[in-house]
């Protein structure tokens, strides 16, 4: 019982470090691009889904199908925004302290690179990428109905419709997708900027590990999307 309150007291302890109120602003930079381009993806898909839809009088649908739609396509954006700006950051900052020697340093003082460098940007993924998400989707559905609006759609009868189509598995699965996608480009990036070869430990070196965690990362991303939508 002592050693398991000891494990308990350890994680909450590296949990509040100042590390991880630093990896939080880091991710926190990422709040504006994200829904910008929300809104832009929004903008444009709602402009083609519109444009077929009126042709056919099916103009007050797109409501429902601008819900699903930002709430399916969105988690997935967010990830991929998150690799080349957040997961590029970690491999690139640990593959230079490895170059650096930095590492080996912190080994040396019996300083884990796992539990000092890598947690605190776990944990800080983890926190933001489902805020993220929110941010994107009301960024792409905003989007969608400017462009509804413009284009003559009833927005009395699209808003009831985006309404009755949205339930809490959209919001349970988008937030669930989330937080994997955020563990998964933190492990995966990290990974790559710490276990460069001895021949690698070079600027070609953090190139490769960048390389390495934007191909990865994004396989894993579309791997884990495949399953998903089987779960749900």
């Amino acid at each position: 019982m002592k050693k398991m309150w000891r494990i308990v007291v350890k994680i909450v302890r590296m949990i509040f470090r100042r590390e991880l109120l630093d990896e939080l602003y880091r991710i926190d930079k990422t709040f504006l691009l994200n829904s910008i381009v929300g809104f832009l993806i929004g903008m444009g898909y709602g402009f083609e889904v519109n444009v077929y839809f009126i042709r056919y009088g099916l103009g007050s649908l797109t409501g429902a199908v601008a819900m699903g739609v930002s709430w399916e396509l969105m988690p997935l954006i967010t990830a991929l925004i998150a690799v080349g700006r957040i997961g590029v950051a970690y491999a690139a900052e640990l593959a230079s302290m490895k170059v650096g020697q930095q590492i080996d340093a912190l080994k040396t003082l019996a300083v884990t690179p796992w539990q000092y460098l890598v947690f605190p940007k776990f944990i800080a993924c983890l926190i933001m990428m489902p805020g993220l998400t929110i941010f994107a989707v009301f960024a792409c559905f905003f989007g969608e109905y400017l462009v509804a609006q413009s284009m003559g759609v009833n927005m009395e009868t699209f808003l009831n419709l985006a309404k009755s189509a949205f339930n809490f598995s959209y919001l349970i699965k988008g937030m669930l997708k989330a937080i994997v996608f955020g563990g998964v480009i933190a492990l995966i990036s990290c990974s790559c900027g710490l276990n460069l070869e001895k021949e690698q430990e070079s600027a070609w070196g953090v190139g490769r590990a960048v390389e390495k965690t934007v191909i990865f990362s994004f396989v894993a991303i579309f791997l884990i999307n495949f399953c998903f939508a089987f779960s749900f």
